[in-house]
């Protein structure tokens, strides 16, 4: 999971065709374990290239029926988890 690697290796990885919709035993994709980790410039790589590299689903919710934005709030991540929010208000 490339999550926790910062913002410039993600979108490096991305750039040569990483999938971030990649779930792993846990049901949790990159941007959820950076989104839970409060690491905003790992979760803004991965926004940014969604819009043209990827397509990043914010939707994807874990085994236990969570999202990235529900992770972010539940850690005390509250300006990250809005902006999850909006981001996923925007795709609809």
């Amino acid at each position: 999971m490339f999550a926790v690697i910062g913002g410039h290796l993600a979108t490096a990885l991305l750039a040569q065709g990483a999938d971030p919709n990649l779930q792993d035993d846990e049901g949790c994709t990159a941007l959820m374990r950076a989104s839970r980790a409060g690491q905003t410039e790992t979760v803004k790589a991965l926004l940014a290239n969604s819009e043209g590299l990827v397509n990043l689903d914010l939707s994807i919710v874990d085994k236990e029926g969570y999202t990235a934005a529900d992770m972010a709030y539940a850690k005390g991540h509250e300006t990250l988890a809005q902006h999850l929010e909006q981001c996923l208000n925007a795709e609809s």
